[in-house]
């Protein structure tokens, strides 16, 4: 599917004339999956992944979608489980690959993503994404995750937006601001996640004991 070409969905069993764009139809066709822009009638955020899925495009593609949808609240974690359930039964195209994309969702960049991936395979709990914190008022900063009633928060570094001694000075500012606030603040290098996940579970998984967390 090119950038810009606009794709059709219908409900199934109608006639239809010949149409110069692409067409898909559906027997599920609900109102709830409609929002109006600009007087146009569109899917909403929730329903496009789904229909992305459906039609057979790349799983990096529909895993971009996702988690763009997410970071802008155009749909949640909840929501997108929801309706791929409904609409991603046993037989359907694209159902088992979309609902693998979906348990890994809500990170903020594809480093976040593959770190939820082997949190999931060694059953730990999931933690909360993009975690804003602050200080009478004053934010101190939003984090990549934190896991639900502990201190222990997880960031994972990629070399984007944290190349410069400036970008190292602000991390390890904000970093010390909450290790002064009574937080455990593991962090992990692109290469820790990619190519050690071992470690990196290991090591979130020794710190959830200590929290009692496990």
């Amino acid at each position: 599917m090119s950038v810009g070409e606009p794709e059709f969905l219908v409900p199934r069993g109608r006639k239809h004339r010949p149409f110069p764009f692409n067409l898909h139809s559906t027997q599920h066709f609900d109102q709830s999956d409609l929002l109006m822009q600009d007087g146009v009638r569109l899917t909403n955020a929730t329903r496009t992944v789904i229909d992305m899925a459906i039609a057979g495009l790349p799983a990096r593609e529909i895993e971009q979608v996702i988690d763009d949808a997410m970071q802008r609240r155009m749909t949640s974690l909840p929501t997108l489980q929801k309706r791929t359930a409904q609409l991603c039964g046993r037989g359907v195209p694209g159902s088992s690959m979309l609902k693998a994309l979906v348990l890994d969702s809500g990170g903020d960049s594809y480093l976040e993503r593959r770190f939820l991936a082997p949190v999931r395979r060694a059953r730990l709990p999931r933690p909360r994404c993009q975690v804003v914190h602050r200080s009478d008022g004053k934010r101190i900063a939003r984090v990549d995750f934190q896991f639900v009633g502990t201190n222990i928060i997880v960031e994972v570094s990629g070399r984007l937006g944290h190349a410069s001694d400036r970008d190292r000075r602000r991390d390890a500012r904000r970093r010390n601001e909450l290790q002064a606030s009574g937080h455990v603040v593991l962090e992990f290098t692109t290469a820790d996640v990619l190519d050690d996940p071992t470690y990196v579970i290991e090591s979130v998984r020794a710190r959830l004991v200590e929290a009692g967390a496990l």
